[in-house]
């Protein structure tokens, strides 16, 4: 939002000299006042995001991965009307469509430049919105999948701090409120000429809009929280504040146990699951944290359904994880290949207790 807002200030500036130096001193003023206001309200926050406790010094997400496919700006979304799910495969996924413009609207933008090209708003929005687009394309130009050799604009944003934390594909969010304005703009133009321009205007800019129209998304079921949770008896194997273990313990790729700690408005702490730490080397950011050998042990029970044999060093093991986590109460919940988790649990911790159709284990403290 910050670099967009500045491109369209310093262009609007440059289409408007004379205008922009008039308003220069109360500018200067205005901008004076709201860093000085926002530096005495946000020093101790930025500090602590960027300096204090786990902070990471880098953004985890390779910028290369995260770059916008050039031919995603002529394609329809998969979650708009016209969008097929053959276009999802020019994205990194459905979190990220953010380029999908639709060649239509492309079409438009360009005609609607050139009929609008005396208009300093018109260059102003434009070229921001091309400067954003360049840099959603990452570091490495990838055209229809196909990753190329060319450098994009982004490789000037390498190694600044903060600016190169971010994912390229979603500078491209600003084009939004860039090319509406455009369309606005034109449309407020169109209603001040003949009824014929202004009727072309208007049809021009809704053939541009309709395909962008939202489809219904897509939606699926999923497991229900148990009730264990939801009804409140957790509390009976682990009090407020202390640390429940879900069985499997949730990952990055399947986070879906955090669930739990959520229905309970953050009530208690699960191990593990999907969040950004100082976990890499030299406490660089990575996604989630290595998996305790008891926990690798019951993720392995869950995907193959097979129960290794348990001796005296996994349950010392076990003991250890427990005590590391600070765990109070082991849970496991009705789902694929209870039965082979529950035989392995109680091997490693002793026989189980049955609360509102989930298993649970107590640690002693």
């Amino acid at each position: 939002t910050a670099v967009t807002l500045a491109l369209v200030t310093f262009g609007y500036a440059i289409a408007r000299p004379a205008y922009a130096a008039r308003l220069a001193p109360r500018f200067a003023a205005g901008l004076g006042l709201a860093a000085g206001l926002a530096t005495a309200l946000l020093a101790y926050p930025l500090w602590v995001q960027f300096a204090g406790p786990q902070h990471v010094p880098n953004g985890p997400f390779n910028p290369a991965y995260f770059s916008a496919d050039l031919a995603s700006f002529a394609a329809f979304s998969p979650l708009s009307l016209l969008g097929s799910a053959g276009a999802a495969r020019l994205s990194t996924g459905a979190a990220e469509y953010n380029t999908f413009l639709g060649w239509p609207l492309l079409v438009a933008v360009v005609l609607l430049v050139v009929w609008l090209r005396r208009h300093p708003l018109t260059w102003a929005l434009v070229l921001p919105a091309m400067l954003m687009a360049w840099l959603s394309l990452g570091p490495q130009l990838v055209i229809n999948g196909a990753r190329t050799q060319h450098a994009g604009l982004y490789v000037l944003l390498q190694g600044w701090r903060v600016v190169d934390g971010a994912l390229p594909m979603r500078f491209a969010i600003a084009l939004v409120p860039l090319l509406g304005t455009l369309l606005v703009l034109a449309l407020d133009r169109a209603a001040a000429e003949d009824t014929v321009t202004h009727r072309l205007v208007a049809a021009g800019v809704a053939v541009a809009l309709l395909p962008l129209l939202p489809a219904p998304l897509p939606t699926a079921d999923r497991a229900p929280v148990p009730a264990f949770i939801t009804q409140g008896h957790w509390r009976e194997c682990v009090q407020p504040g202390g640390v429940l273990v879900p069985v499997p313990l949730p990952t990055p790729p399947d986070p879906d146990a955090m669930r739990w700690a959520a229905a309970a408005n953050g009530a208690f702490g699960i191990p593990e699951g999907f969040f950004i730490g100082p976990y890499g080397p030299r406490q660089r950011a990575s996604v989630g944290t290595y998996s305790q050998p008891t926990s690798q042990l019951l993720k392995d029970v869950a995907r193959t359904g097979e129960v290794p044999p348990i001796g005296d060093g996994e349950r010392e093991q076990a003991r250890r994880d427990l005590a590391f986590w600070g765990a109070s109460c082991v849970a496991l919940a009705d789902g694929p290949y209870q039965a082979e988790l529950r035989t392995t649990l109680e091997a490693l911790l002793g026989p189980g207790r049955q609360i509102a159709g989930t298993w649970t284990w107590k640690i002693a403290a």
